[in-house]
């Protein structure tokens, strides 16, 4: 479980990667002052870097522990609460 779960773990850093240099492409075309967005962008690119491997190192302790039924509560309830705002805004 822990190697399948490092390994599926790596292979979205190529992916992850490349959104990431599309999405600077496109702030280069599109005339943004990067100057001035970089402070704003090298936080969110830290943030998300660390958020990212608490959510992992939290995922591969669930898996480890072999108790996936906290995993599944997790996401059904997290699969409600997206059906709920969807509803409530009128979308769906």
């Amino acid at each position: 479980r822990d190697a399948a779960a490092r390994v599926s773990f790596l292979l979205g850093i190529p992916a992850i990667a490349g959104a990431g240099i599309l999405e600077l492409r496109g702030l280069l075309t599109d005339g943004t002052d990067l100057a001035g967005a970089a402070p704003l962008l090298a936080v969110g690119a830290v943030a998300a870097f660390f958020s990212g491997l608490g959510a992992i190192r939290l995922l591969i302790r669930i898996l480890n522990g072999g108790k996936l039924w906290s995993f599944a509560l997790y996401r059904v309830v997290f699969a409600l609460i997206l059906l709920g705002t969807a509803l409530a805004r009128g979308g769906v």
